[in-house]
């Protein structure tokens, strides 16, 4: 539903401009994701090393 929706929003002689809004939503949605997990390792490691410090 949505690519057609998107499609006749951009309309059909676009389909360029539709595939590169898309990839770069994914683009930022995975960064996003990877930020997170990142950011959520980067804190267990650090308090991991805290406990055994203490």
């Amino acid at each position: 539903m949505l690519p057609i929706i998107l499609l006749s929003a951009y309309g059909i002689n676009n389909p360029l401009l539709l595939v590169g809004d898309v990839i770069g939503q994914l683009v930022t949605i995975i960064s996003l994701f990877l930020l997170v997990c990142v950011h959520y390792l980067f804190v267990v490691k650090c308090g991991k090393k805290r406990v055994i410090m203490l």
